[in-house]
C-alpha cells in the first residue's frame, strides 16, 4: 500500500523540474530566475515560459536557500529541458546573474518518499565506490561502473543491492 501511494505521488510530479543551490533573496522573481537558467542553458527562454504552466520558489529542509519548482505543461517539454541542462557542466550562480559562486543542480522533482530513497542510495554509493546514482521520470537508477548492470531502486531493500 504504502509502495503505490509513493507511486501515485510521484506521478504528480511527472512534469516537474527542481532547481537547487540558486543563493535565494527576498523578491527574487522565479520567472526570471527560469528564463536565465533556459539562456544559460541554449534554450529559448520564451518557449520554455509558455510552456511552463507554473514556477515557485519551496523551502528546502535544513537549508537556508529555496529550491524553484517548474511545472511544464507536458513531458516531452520537461525531459527536453532537463536534457539540455543535464548537458551543461558547471551551472553556478553568477551564469545566471546572481552574486555567489555555489554551484546549480536542475532535476527531476522526486517525491519525498523518493528523495529519502535517494538520498539513502546517494550514501551507500558512495561508502561502496559506485560511480552512478541518477533519476529518470522519477525512478530511481544505479551503476557501480560504465558497463556494469543498472539497478532499479525502488524500496529500501533494494539499496542493499549496492555493495
Amino acid at each position: 500500500m504504502k509502495s503505490r501511494i509513493s507511486q501515485l505521488e510521484q506521478q504528480t510530479h511527472k512534469n516537474n523540474i527542481e532547481i537547487k543551490g540558486i543563493h535565494f533573496t527576498k523578491g527574487l522573481d522565479p520567472d526570471v530566475v527560469l528564463k536565465k537558467v533556459a539562456d544559460n542553458i541554449g534554450e529559448d527562454s520564451l518557449d520554455v515560459m509558455k510552456d511552463v504552466e507554473a514556477c515557485h520558489w519551496v523551502d528546502l529542509p535544513n537549508r537556508a536557500d529555496k529550491g524553484l519548482i517548474a511545472h511544464f505543461v507536458n513531458r516531452r517539454q520537461k525531459d527536453s529541458f532537463l536534457k539540455k541542462a543535464k548537458a551543461v557542466r558547471n551551472m553556478t550562480n553568477p551564469k545566471i546573474g546572481i552574486n555567489s559562486d555555489s554551484p546549480i543542480f536542475i532535476n527531476d522533482h522526486l517525491s519525498p518518499e523518493n528523495k529519502r530513497l535517494f538520498g539513502m542510495a546517494n550514501r551507500r554509493r558512495k561508502e561502496n565506490g559506485w560511480k552512478f546514482l541518477w533519476s529518470r521520470n522519477g525512478a530511481i537508477f544505479a551503476q557501480k561502473a560504465e558497463g556494469a548492470a543498472v539497478i532499479k531502486i525502488v524500496d529500501e531493500a533494494s539499496i542493499q543491492q549496492i555493495n
